[in-house]
């Protein structure tokens, strides 16, 4: 009976190990909304304490960008002439998102980051996007991601079992 378990143990493991992913295979990415184009390339980029930031927008667009990027994710030297780790650019036109102004892109490869948008709010969206896959704080999964929302409007959900109030009501205010 002893051997029968320890068979069946053997076994067991040995499945486990046979169905792991492995290293080379492009690690899923989990984001919330999730974007309107997700492509996963295999590998990761290591930030680390040389990593640069370039924000390429309008001043008051760069302070509140670099105000959200250090309390919510990770402090960045500032890039000086040459290649930034992650770059933020405001482009004219972005047909991959119908250049909407919450849309954006991000490129993630071994090299570094790239965020592009028509709008500092899709930069905003696009960063947002690079914290959630960033889940250690300085390993972020390779891929190329296009989102932009799907509908003109925001939702809103109207609990009446709480607030005996009725749609109408709402609607006439």
């Amino acid at each position: 009976m002893k051997k029968l378990i320890l068979s069946l143990s053997i076994a067991a493991v040995a499945v486990c190990c046979m169905a792991a992913p492995k290293n080379n295979a492009p690690m899923q990415v989990d984001i919330t909304p999730l974007p309107v184009s997700v492509m996963p390339v295999s590998g990761n980029l290591l930030l680390n304490s040389r990593s640069t930031l370039r924000i390429n927008a309008p001043e008051r667009e760069v302070d509140a960008l670099q105000n959200f990027i250090s309390c919510w994710w990770r402090n960045f030297a500032p890039a000086a002439k040459g290649r930034a780790t992650v770059t933020l650019s405001i482009v004219e036109s972005l047909p991959e998102v119908d250049n909407n102004p919450e849309g954006y892109t991000v490129s993630v490869t071994k090299k570094g980051i790239d965020i592009k948008a028509t709008t500092g709010t899709g930069l905003y969206y696009g960063v947002r996007t690079v914290v959630q896959m960033a889940h250690s704080g300085d390993t972020v999964p390779c891929a190329v991601i296009t989102d932009y929302p799907r509908f003109p409007y925001r939702g809103i959900m109207l609990d009446i079992s709480r607030h005996n109030r009725t749609k109408p009501l709402y609607l006439s205010r």
